[in-house]
């Protein structure tokens, strides 16, 4: 058997190239996506608070001391972004984190009290 043209071989790693490219430049796609969405220190004060466990918007509104509309606000931006997920039960809705990754890195920048 002949061996492949070299010029096929090319196209090969050419090919493989460009599709580990496509697949780095999604990573980073998605690395900028989360980093936009924990751009605000508020929300960055919600998921460090829900780090250590589920809360109601009432129970963020307390815990950060800003209003209902502007937390309410956040969640949906942080729910939108796939960080948190909420639970309805009735009239009460608890957000719990949903983001292995945006846990990480608020476990290495978050110092909850």
């Amino acid at each position: 058997m002949t061996p492949a043209p070299q010029i096929f071989a090319n196209t090969l790693a050419t090919t493989d190239q460009a599709q580990e490219g496509d697949a780095l430049e999604a990573v980073f796609q998605e690395a900028a996506e989360l980093f936009a969405a924990l751009a605000c220190p508020t929300r960055l004060q919600i998921v460090c608070q829900l780090r250590h466990g589920d809360q109601t918007v009432h129970g963020l509104v307390d815990c950060i001391d800003s209003s209902q509309p502007n937390i309410s606000g956040h969640l949906r931006l942080l729910r939108q972004a796939g960080i948190v997920r909420r639970e309805r039960s009735g009239r009460q809705v608890t957000y719990r984190l949903s983001s292995t990754l945006a846990d990480a890195l608020c476990a290495a920048v978050c110092i909850v009290n």
